[in-house]
This record gives structure tokens, sequence and C-alpha cells, in this order.
């Protein structure tokens, strides 16, 4: 069985074993570009892409955007906290995309696995890691509003986040 098989083996154990709507299990399935995306539940995307040269699934769950500063300072520091020896983050790691703001929990997987019946599990792990770091970063914004620390600058919407 050759890599790009193998993937699309793990994509449909995540079908049968993973709670999906028909429709979501119908998308789990790598597109021309090799890649995949499935919506676990609102707000909770998970991204896969295979690298066929690196014999690997590298997966991403976004978390949003970074906050305007000086929030984003405070989240870049939990984000780094978390990160160090992949304390909260279940051996993903935390990321900004440089384009796009766009805060990242990415996780590889090597294929193909030596335990495949493992992968709902990651897939699970992983979104329990994302919504937690989607607590943490509403909860910085939320105690920013509460206590006024982080009152915006005139002319700017400290409100706005983009998603």
């Amino acid at each position: 069985m050759n890599v790009h098989q193998h993937a699309e083996k793990l994509l449909q154990k995540i079908g049968h074993e993973l709670p999906l709507d028909q429709a979501a299990r119908a998308g789990l399935v790598l597109d021309g570009n090799r890649e995949c995306f499935l919506t676990l539940e609102p707000g909770l995307l998970v991204m896969f892409y295979l690298d066929e040269a690196s014999q690997a699934f590298i997966i991403n769950l976004p978390l949003g955007a970074l906050p305007p500063p000086p929030l984003r300072e405070t989240l870049m520091f939990e984000l780094l906290c978390g990160n160090y020896s992949w304390n909260q983050t279940e051996g993903g790691t935390l990321g900004i995309d440089r384009q796009t703001e766009i805060v990242t929990l990415s996780y590889l997987v090597e294929i193909p696995m030596a335990e495949p019946d493992q992968f709902p599990r990651i897939i699970e792990k992983l979104a329990g890691v994302a919504k937690h770091w989607k607590r943490i970063k509403q909860r910085i914004g939320s105690e920013a509003a509460t206590d006024g620390r982080f009152a915006a600058a005139p002319g700017q919407d400290s409100h706005r986040i983009r998603v």
C-alpha cells in the first residue's frame, strides 16, 4: 500500500470511529492538493495535508487570529509557556501563520503508522487541546475587557478579532 492509500485509510478510520454526520464522513477524502478539511463541531476545524515527500500527515487546527497589542503579547506568552516541553499541547506545536496571523495547533503523523487504530484518538486529543487554547484565548480577552488593563488607543477597535 502506498502512502496516499494509507492516508485515505486513516481518514476512513476517523469516519468510522468518531461521531460524525454523513456529510462529514463523505468529506474525509484527500482532494487534488492532498488536503482534507473536517469540521468536528462549530468553530473546530481540522485540516489534513499529506506530504508525500516526507511521508507524513500534517494536521493543523486553527485557533483564531492573534488579538491586537497588548493582548497579543499576553497570548503569545501563554502560547510559549504551553509549547515548552509540549506542556499543554499533547505533543502538538502551537504556532502563528506569518501571513494571516492565525494561531494554529500543528501535529505531524508519519505514514505508514505502526498502529493506525490510534489515529482517531490522536484527532480527539488534538481537538481537546484546541478547545483548551480557544478557552485561554477567550479568557485573556474577557479579563482585559472587564478590568480595563488593555484599553484601545484612540481610533483602535480592540474588540475586533479576525477569524
